[in-house]
């Protein structure tokens, strides 16, 4: 069953009568669980698919359901909704609120769903705990490192238990070493929770590392896929 399904999806921006086709009847889906890489060049439309599933962009046509849920028919308080309670985002440059602390941070989705003060720090703490962050809980991201940044926002993308994670260049602003970290955490945290995975890099080995699916879009367009036989 799919926890993904795009179909004739398209998306247009500008005027009607020139429009900039971004998304040009894309077919695309994901099952519950799987790790799906999506790979292309600048300009191919992979920015739009993520904020399309995001829930941060709706599509000018066609049908776009992410866990169970019709996207393009949902009201601003329902998709505000599905994005704090359905999905995860790690964000290649963090998105970490600046003034607030690592366990803040990581509080948000939580708060947005309206859990009461003492769970949502508990749990918060935990996720924390699991990307090996507990310690700096009371840290800004101005004291951590770029890797311990992304770490935290690990932890804010699965704190929730979200039945999808979208990975948009998680590891595009680390260097090498904290890189394969990130990228080891974020795999170990995506099979603990049961989430489907959709990372989206120009790195095709990476892709090959952390994804058991490749799709590559072209202008707008998705190709056929390619199956990796790893686990």
């Amino acid at each position: 069953m799919s926890i993904v399904m795009a179909n004739d999806l398209c998306k247009h921006y500008g005027s009607s009568e020139n429009p900039v086709k971004a998304l040009s009847h894309a077919q695309f889906s994901m099952a519950k669980g799987e790790r799906v890489a999506l790979v292309g060049r600048s300009g191919s439309g992979k920015t739009t698919m993520l904020n399309l599933l995001a829930g941060l962009d709706r599509p000018t046509s066609g049908v776009l359901r992410v866990a169970g849920k019709d996207l393009p028919t949902l009201s601003s308080r329902a998709l505000a909704q599905y994005r704090c309670r359905d999905i995860g985002v790690v964000f290649q440059s963090f998105q970490l609120l600046p003034n607030r602390s690592a366990l803040a941070n990581v509080e948000v989705p939580l708060m947005l769903q309206g859990m009461d003060a003492t769970t949502r720090r508990q749990r918060a703490l935990a996720a924390l705990d699991r990307v090996g962050l507990s310690e700096r809980a009371a840290h800004q991201p101005a004291q951590m490192s770029g890797g311990e940044q992304q770490r935290v926002a690990v932890a804010r993308a699965v704190v929730h238990r979200p039945s999808v994670i979208l990975a948009d260049e998680p590891t595009g602003n680390l260097d090498s070493q904290s890189a394969e970290a990130v990228m080891a955490l974020i795999l170990e945290v995506v099979k603990e929770v049961s989430a489907a995975l959709l990372l989206i890099t120009h790195d095709h080995a990476l892709a090959r590392v952390a994804a058991t699916r490749l799709v590559t879009m072209s202008d707008g367009c998705v190709k056929p896929a390619q199956r990796y036989h790893v686990t």
